[in-house]
């Protein structure tokens, strides 16, 4: 088993479930089908992090950690942590 081929997801048994709110469920929503226009191996992944970045940022914004992010959504809690931390204003 490659790297790409490990688990997406971390399973927090010592924390209870995190219900998104309203707006939050938007957010995510919008985000999947974002993802989805790109399909499942995208070309170039820094194009989609740029495409995607408002989305995680918005929803980091509004309370939800990475990991938490990463749990609902396609994009594993490292690219989220990259997207959190790379400015993607220029493109």
């Amino acid at each position: 088993m490659d790297a790409s081929d490990e688990p997406d997801w971390v399973i927090d048994l010592a924390s209870p479930p995190v219900r998104p709110t309203v707006e939050q469920a938007a957010l995510l929503a919008e985000l999947e089908r974002t993802l989805a226009r790109f399909g499942s191996r995208p070309a170039d992944p820094h194009v989609i992090a740029g495409v995607v970045a408002p989305l995680v940022h918005g929803l980091h914004a509004s309370g939800m950690t990475a990991n938490s992010i990463a749990a609902h959504s396609r994009i594993r809690p490292e690219g989220v942590d990259r997207i959190l931390a790379e400015d993607f204003s220029d493109e």
